[in-house]
Protein backbone atom coordinates (compact mmCIF):
# COMPACT_ATOMS: atom_id res chain seq x y z
CA UNK A 1 0.00 0.00 0.00
CA UNK A 2 3.67 2.36 -0.01
CA UNK A 3 2.40 3.61 3.71
CA UNK A 4 1.81 2.17 7.24
CA UNK A 5 -1.91 1.68 8.28
CA UNK A 6 -2.82 5.16 10.26
CA UNK A 7 0.12 7.05 8.18
CA UNK A 8 -1.08 10.78 7.84
CA UNK A 9 1.87 11.90 5.64
CA UNK A 10 1.25 13.36 1.84
CA UNK A 11 2.03 9.77 0.18
CA UNK A 12 -1.07 8.31 2.20
CA UNK A 13 -3.36 11.01 -0.20
CA UNK A 14 -4.65 9.15 -3.32
CA UNK A 15 -5.22 12.05 -5.13
CA UNK A 16 -2.04 12.18 -6.40
CA UNK A 17 -0.94 8.51 -6.78
CA UNK A 18 0.30 9.23 -10.81
CA UNK A 19 2.56 12.35 -9.25
CA UNK A 20 4.03 9.72 -6.47
CA UNK A 21 4.30 6.76 -8.68
CA UNK A 22 6.40 9.49 -11.31
CA UNK A 23 9.01 10.29 -8.68
CA UNK A 24 9.47 6.72 -7.13
CA UNK A 25 7.45 7.41 -3.50
CA UNK A 26 4.50 4.90 -4.53
CA UNK A 27 5.08 1.32 -6.81
CA UNK A 28 2.70 0.56 -9.76
CA UNK A 29 1.78 -2.35 -7.30
CA UNK A 30 1.04 -0.41 -3.99
CA UNK A 31 -1.55 1.99 -6.28
CA UNK A 32 -2.86 -1.25 -7.94
CA UNK A 33 -3.36 -2.65 -4.51
CA UNK A 34 -4.94 0.61 -3.80
CA UNK A 35 -7.44 0.42 -6.35
CA UNK A 36 -8.60 -2.88 -5.55
CA UNK A 37 -9.22 -1.93 -1.62
CA UNK A 38 -11.07 0.87 -3.23
CA UNK A 39 -13.00 -0.95 -5.60
CA UNK A 40 -14.06 -3.37 -2.79
CA UNK A 41 -15.15 -0.79 -0.87
CA UNK A 42 -17.24 0.77 -2.91
CA UNK A 43 -18.83 -2.16 -3.94
CA UNK A 44 -19.92 -2.29 -0.52
CA UNK A 45 -21.19 0.94 -0.27
CA UNK A 46 -18.29 2.82 1.62
CA UNK A 47 -16.57 6.20 0.50
CA UNK A 48 -13.15 6.63 -0.08
CA UNK A 49 -11.44 9.65 2.31
CA UNK A 50 -8.80 11.45 -0.05
CA UNK A 51 -6.49 12.28 2.23
CA UNK A 52 -5.92 8.14 3.54
CA UNK A 53 -5.83 4.88 1.38
CA UNK A 54 -6.82 3.61 4.45
CA UNK A 55 -10.43 5.44 5.60
CA UNK A 56 -13.41 4.70 4.01
CA UNK A 57 -16.84 6.45 5.53
CA UNK A 58 -20.31 4.61 5.61
CA UNK A 59 -21.75 7.49 4.51
CA UNK A 60 -21.22 11.92 3.67
CA UNK A 61 -21.19 14.00 6.48
CA UNK A 62 -24.20 15.64 6.08
CA UNK A 63 -26.25 11.84 6.07
CA UNK A 64 -24.73 11.22 9.40
CA UNK A 65 -26.00 14.61 10.68
CA UNK A 66 -29.10 14.12 9.21
CA UNK A 67 -29.64 9.83 10.62
CA UNK A 68 -27.54 9.88 13.98
CA UNK A 69 -27.70 11.73 17.27
CA UNK A 70 -24.24 13.32 18.84
CA UNK A 71 -23.56 11.88 22.30
CA UNK A 72 -21.84 14.06 24.01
Amino acid sequence: MGTPFDYFGAKAGINHEDSLLRVGALTREQINNRHILRNAMRQAGFYPIEGEWWHFNACSLSEAKERYLLIE
